[in-house]
């Protein structure tokens, strides 16, 4: 395989210089981003966005089966360089990109999953192409944020959960009944009950596992839902959190709150408690007011 434009290079299981890329860690930037940005470097609360494939030398570009991508979903992914979080090719890989910069990884089984079989197959060469879009803060020495973006709601994906973030303040929260006008321009976090639900209430603390639908709001349009951005019902898939914690949307982590198993609740939240200015890669357009449609499935034990 050969680099479509930029830089190649490999890099062995120490990160220094060797041959081969079965073995090796391979590295090919496809766009080096933005000059004057600091590049990223452990500790580092970096937002990803990336696709991987089962590496296949055979196939255009080495890319054989896709499994995982990031790209159409809710939110970018983020997590800590340096903190383990993810397999070793990528903290090895991704360290030295700048944002807007864009690499492709070829990780040998040893940086990857190794011999653990699964979803990718046992001692699986990979491919990923990742594209670094933003370097949102740091973390101290005791691993806690020190500068974050908001996180999303996200599904789950092979690579393993971000770190922490601290607990959001407590936003006021309107109510109201679904047989009420919607809000034209909201500014509070906004919650209507669809179904109150028989079941425990979720509490700032609890792990949660919710289906969800989210649109981008217009009041205009019936039941104010815009452009569908996310939904973990086409995947058919739950999406799991714990509220109070710092890893979904301020939106989220205040009005999943209260809600009953079985319960149904929509959601409007503002930019504010939403993405705000930034939006969320290249899916949520900035200063964007968002609505959701939350079916509280499970309190599963924490």
């Amino acid at each position: 395989m050969r680099p479509r434009t930029g830089r190649h290079h490999e890099t062995d299981l120490q990160a220094g210089t060797a041959q081969n890329s079965c073995k090796q860690l391979t590295i090919i930037d496809i766009e080096h981003g933005d000059k004057k940005a600091k590049a990223a470097e452990k500790d580092n609360a970096i937002l990803v966005q990336y696709t991987g494939w089962l590496y296949d030398p055979a196939k255009p570009q080495g890319k054989g089966e896709k499994f995982d991508s990031s790209v159409g979903r809710i939110a970018p992914y983020g997590f800590f360089l340096g903190a383990g979080k993810v397999i070793k090719g990528w903290e090895l890989g991704i360290v030295g990109m700048k944002p807007k910069g864009k690499r492709t990884l070829i990780i040998p089984p040893p940086l990857a999953y190794g011999e653990r079989d699964g979803k990718i197959p046992a001692n699986s060469t990979l491919i990923f192409d990742v594209e670094l879009l933003d370097i949102v803060g740091t973390r101290d020495m005791k691993g806690s944020a020190v500068t974050t973006a908001a996180a999303a709601p996200v599904t789950a994906t092979t690579a393993p959960t971000p770190a922490a973030a601290p607990p959001a303040p407590a936003v006021p929260i309107a109510r109201l009944k679904p047989q009420d006008a919607l809000p034209s321009a909201p500014t509070a976090i906004t919650a209507i009950d669809e179904m109150v639900g028989d079941g425990p209430a979720a509490d700032t603390g609890n792990d949660v596992l919710v289906h969800y639908t989210g649109w981008l709001y217009d009041a205009s349009l019936p039941g104010g839902k815009g452009k569908q951005f996310d939904s973990s019902r086409t995947r058919n898939q739950l999406f799991r959190f714990k509220l109070g914690a710092g890893r979904v949307i301020k939106g989220w982590d205040q009005g999943v709150v209260g809600m009953q198993v079985k319960g149904k609740r929509t959601l409007i939240i503002p930019a504010e408690y939403g993405y705000g200015a930034r939006g969320a890669g290249g899916v949520i357009p900035p200063n964007s007011t968002l609505i959701f449609d939350v079916e509280l499935v499970e309190l599963p034990p924490g």
